[in-house]
């Protein structure tokens, strides 16, 4: 397994580059909806969770599904990838995910 780390981080920072990898470098789009996602999340609600997950969790069960959650941060004025977002916040693959995500 160390081997091939080295290797993976190698390719990405060539040279013995001892810079730490920034998300950007890894994910492109997804980078880019994320920032666009945080940006809004800052412009509404200062960027509080709580408030956030008050405002996508409408029916009060403390977890959103995938059309739950398309629903929320579309009522938040994002107009990105929703479901990226959601397949990333959604780590355990269940199709759902809690405010602890």
């Amino acid at each position: 397994l160390a081997t091939h780390a080295r290797s993976i981080w190698n390719s990405l920072r060539p040279n013995d580059d001892p810079r730490p990898l920034e998300f950007f470098e890894l994910g492109g789009d997804e980078t880019e909806n994320l920032d666009t996602f945080a940006g809004l999340l800052w412009l509404s609600t200062g960027f509080d969770m709580a408030k956030t997950w008050e405002l996508m969790d409408t029916s009060h069960q403390y977890w959103l599904s995938i059309d739950d959650f398309r629903r929320g941060v579309r009522n938040l004025g994002f107009e990105g990838d929703a479901d990226l977002l959601f397949l990333g916040l959604d780590s355990e693959g269940l199709g759902r995910i809690t405010r602890s995500d």
